[in-house]
This record gives C-alpha cells, structure tokens and sequence, in this order.
C-alpha cells in the first residue's frame, strides 16, 4: 500500500501551542453534563456580541457569537437507569439575551479534587502530585493527569502523570480473534478514483487513489462498476471491515455502509467495560445494533486486555443523522447495565445511561488543534484555564472564569463540555 501525501505543515509565522505529551489509549485520534447552573457563578462570563457572519469564529480572547447552545441529543429508549438528556435553557440574568457563561455543574465539582500553585509548575488532581519546570510543561502533565481521572477513569489506578508504563506490544491475538468473530460483516464499501490497471498472471490487479490514501488490491475487490473503468473513473471498492492492526492497542472496525463525504460532524458515543471478556460482549452487541439500524459509522475497542477498565473502552463514531444509531446502541446494551458495563461515565460527556456517554468531535478554530481526541481536547483545554488561574494569583472563585474563557477560546460550550459553541438546535447534530 502506497500511503497519501502528508499534510503540509503549518506556514511559518503562525503560532501553534504547544503540543502535550498526550496519554494513549482508546480516545488517540485514529486515522481517519452537568445541567446549567441556576445563576451565574462569580467567575461566569458574559458573551458579547460578535461582529461578523454567523459561521465566522470569534478570535482568541473575544466573545462567542450571541446563540445559545442547545443539545439536539435524543431521549433513549426506556431502560434501567436510563437518564433524559439535561436541560438547555439559557442561564437566567443575561442582559440583551446574550448567554451567560459558567461552568457545568457536573464538571464544577469534579475541580474540587484539583488544584494549582506554585507558579503554574505544580499541579494535584485526585490526589497525585505533577510537577513541572515550567508552567508550558505542567500544562502537557496535567493534560494528561486529567484526561486520566475526568475522562478515562484511570486517575485511580496507580499510574503517573503520563499514563500507564509502555509495553512492547499492545497487541493480544487471543482477544482479537474474540472481537473479530463478533463482527456482523466482513466488508465495508470504499469509494475511490481509479489510477491504474495492473495485469498480472494470478488476475489483475487495481491502483485506488482513496480519501485517505493510494492502495493497490486485487481486482476481485471492486463492487462497482462490474468491469475496471479507464482510469480516472471512480470506482467502489469492498475493503476489509475489521483493521486490528490500524492503530496499536485497539481494534477497529468500519460499518457495512459508505461514510459521508465530507464527514461533518461526528458524534462519539463511549461505553465502559468493566473488562475484556465484558468489552467482547458490548462490543459485538453494540456492533449488531449499529447495523440493523442502518447507521453509517467506525467504532473501536481496546485490543490490549491491561487497559481495562476505561470509560472509554469501546467508541463509536456515527456520521450523519445519529439518532437512531444511538438510540440502537442504548437500547442493545441496557440489558449487560452493571454485568458488563461499570457506571461511571467521562466528566465531559452526556450520560446518556450508566456507563454510556456520547459528545460531538471537536470543532476547534485555532490552528493546531485537529490532532486531538475528544478527551485530549477538553483535557488540555482545562489545563490551559487552570495554570491561567495560577499564573494571574487569583481569588479562588476567578479559577471558573479562567476555565471558562480557555473553552470559550476552544469552541467548547463550559455549561455543556459535550458540546461545542457551533451545535446548534434543532439541527441533526
């Protein structure tokens, strides 16, 4: 397989943050909910209005266009322990109908087991100590410090500041044959443009220039048209569906049906399994609603039997209208609540049942900021409001509106973190 041009990097002279030493596990980017506080706390901000067209971003350190965020999550089916999405309502007291901004109840008290002194270079979250030379350094360490206690669930299993030690190979064969043999498909339909035939004596062979890459595989491979076209045709290819080797650690599988181009927003539902042999049975159950509901999507589960358990143990991405592929993935999996899947959810997330969460990709407007997961961005994003607090000495009530601004800046919403500032009501997102 001959792999696609890399990106180019960024023009000189645009300044780029920077990158922490993110934490591995199920949330590193692949290739490819605490309701509203009644009132304003003392650290809330007050979005002004933002000068420019409604898709225009605001810049750094300005305030975020006069629209309120609103979930458009569905309400699952009924189940045990099943939880109605929170309300959306603005926050009462803003003037000129501008929102009010402040943090999530959910994810303001979770910061009461942080903080940060020491000018910005020491750091306690859950109990451990991270320390750093600089505040630039303690800002990757504490990214990491809290990706591992607010969004994987591991703050409290011993590992450090940067995760779990490294291992020589985070591969298990014996649990990815179980994953693969729960797999309801086998292929999963690419469409590309065709580059090249290549006649060989076992059959022809095909040069597919794809989204993600140039690949050649055998002829026998093409699903439509019936014969190769000239080259420069599209064509549409029936690739493997199952990839346990994609991405080290985890095993990754794409639906039976085409993802949309371009993507647009993804939504990520998470399930926490309580083990391996528990993950196998979401898995494969989560798996076989996805597609009886028809649902255009890629998942992923841990492959490496010592990473359980995380909150994020199995992912799935559903492109387009998610609605009935997260209501499908609800309902399948209620009944494995509590035998199969642990309570506990990512503080960024909406519940959406104990041990079921979901979020929307980032949507960050900074340069930079793609090559994060959903858990590293919010993670990073806090750090970045926590050491601001340190660095200005400020009053312990100011720490929430440092946070505040550092997602605002990120394009998060801080009342709703599973949201970002462009989910809009009534949309499909």
């Amino acid at each position: 397989m001959t792999q696609s041009t890399p990106a180019p990097t960024p023009a000189a002279g645009i300044p780029q943050p920077p990158a922490p030493r993110l934490p591995t596990g199920p949330e590193t980017r692949e290739p490819s909910g605490g309701s509203a506080a009644a009132e304003p706390s003392a650290g809330a901000l007050v979005a002004k209005p933002f000068a420019g067209s409604p898709a225009a971003r605001p810049a750094l350190g300005i305030g975020v266009p006069r629209r309120r965020v609103a979930s458009s999550a569905p309400r699952p089916p009924a189940g045990a322990g099943v939880r109605e999405p929170s309300d959306d309502s603005p926050v009462p007291g803003a003037s000129g109908g501008a929102p009010v901004w402040g943090l999530g109840a959910r994810l303001a008290g979770a910061l009461g087991v942080v903080r940060v002194g020491g000018g910005g270079r020491e750091a306690v979250v859950g109990g451990r100590t991270v320390t750093a030379d600089s505040p630039r350094d303690l800002r990757g360490r504490l990214t990491n410090a809290l990706y591992e206690e607010f969004h994987a669930g591991r703050g409290r299993g011993g590992f450090g500041a940067d995760g779990p030690p490294p291992r020589r190979t985070l591969r298990d064969p014996a649990l990815e044959r179980r994953l693969a043999a729960v797999v309801p498909h086998a292929t999963t339909p690419v469409r590309g443009r065709l580059v090249e035939v290549l006649p060989r004596p076992g059959g022809d062979e095909l040069v597919v220039r794809l989204p993600e890459a140039t690949v050649r595989v055998r002829a026998d491979r093409l699903s439509a048209p019936a014969v190769p076209p000239a080259p420069g045709a599209y064509v549409e290819l029936a690739l493997e569906a199952a990839r346990p080797a994609l991405s080290p650690g985890f095993f990754y599988v794409m639906g039976s049906r085409p993802l949309p181009r371009p993507a647009g927003p993804v939504r990520r539902l998470f399930v926490h399994a309580r083990d391996a042999g528990a993950a196998v049975v979401l898995w494969g159950a989560a798996l076989g609603a996805l597609e009886a509901a028809r649902a255009s999507y890629h998942a992923k589960v841990l492959s490496d039997p010592q990473d359980f358990p995380r909150r994020d143990s199995v992912v799935v991405y559903l492109h387009g209208d998610h609605r009935p592929g997260e209501r499908a993935v609800v309902a399948a999996l209620a009944p494995h609540a509590g035998a199969a899947t642990a309570p506990d959810t990512s503080v960024f997330t909406e519940e959406l049942a104990p041990g079921i969460a979901a979020a929307w990709d980032p949507e960050d407007p900074r340069p930079g900021q793609d090559g994060m997961s959903f858990g590293q961005h919010r993670a990073f994003a806090l750090a970045s409001g926590l050491i601001a607090h340190a660095l200005a000495d400020g009053e312990p009530g100011d720490r929430d509106a440092h946070v505040v601004q550092a997602f605002l800046e990120a394009g998060i919403d801080p009342r709703h973190p599973q949201h970002n500032l462009t989910t809009r009501p009534g949309d499909r997102r």
